[in-house]
């Protein structure tokens, strides 16, 4: 995509744009929470109707065609796949209260989960739940355990991801056990093929041999 002016200068006079126009990615230090956004939309059903409002963070580079979504990371995820008209509301970086942000995204995140249908046989539950407990804000999780559990508790359970998105525990598991097993065999595979992988003492004529298969 090559850069343009017309993005920063609507930017700038807050008249909307459409997302064909500029590539729109998440502010660089809330990426980590737009990953978990991206896990739970990977396996949703998407809304057809939405905010369209997108506050983004403004630059002097006129030339740049990206731009900084430091929220609705909904739409910045459906603007990878469709032409979405944006409401933009330019904010300077310094102005951006970090932790607010964080929890704000958090709490939405978690508003999302049960809102939408939710397919946990497209889910790593594994890999989200770690997700979701490094990248997340630490009081939003907390209060959402609070508003469900009645437990003070900092960290998302499988019990608790189970409940936001409206599946069974046993679920999740089965889920796990798949992905598990189907790692067991792909490692089994690889073992039967590379004599390397299973040698006590492994040579480097043992990486490919004639069982392998290309």
């Amino acid at each position: 995509m090559k850069p343009t002016k017309k993005v920063n200068t609507q930017l700038a006079s807050k008249r909307p744009f459409h997302t064909k126009e500029v590539m729109i990615r998440p502010h660089p230090p809330l990426f980590k929470i737009y990953q978990c956004y991206a896990q739970i939309l990977n396996a949703s059903q998407l809304p057809t109707h939405f905010q369209h409002d997108l506050n983004l963070v403004s630059t002097t580079k006129l030339t740049q065609a990206e731009l900084f979504a430091t929220d609705n990371f909904l739409l910045v995820y459906m603007a990878q796949q469709q032409n979405i008209r944006v409401k933009a509301h330019p904010i300077l970086e310094a102005d951006i209260d970090l932790v607010q942000v964080q929890y704000q995204l958090s709490t939405s995140l978690f508003k999302l989960m049960t809102e939408l249908k939710i397919n946990p046989q497209v889910l790593n539950p594994d890999r989200l739940l770690q997700n979701l407990n490094q990248s997340l804000s630490k009081q939003a999780i907390y209060d959402v355990n609070q508003k469900l559990y009645d437990k003070p508790r900092c960290s998302v359970s499988l019990n608790l991801l189970a409940k936001l998105i409206d599946c069974s525990r046993n679920q999740l598991l089965y889920r796990q056990k798949q992905i598990n097993g189907a790692h067991d065999l792909r490692i089994q595979a690889l073992k039967n093929k590379c004599k390397a992988l299973t040698s006590a003492q492994p040579c480097a004529s043992q990486f490919w041999n004639l069982t392998h298969e290309n």
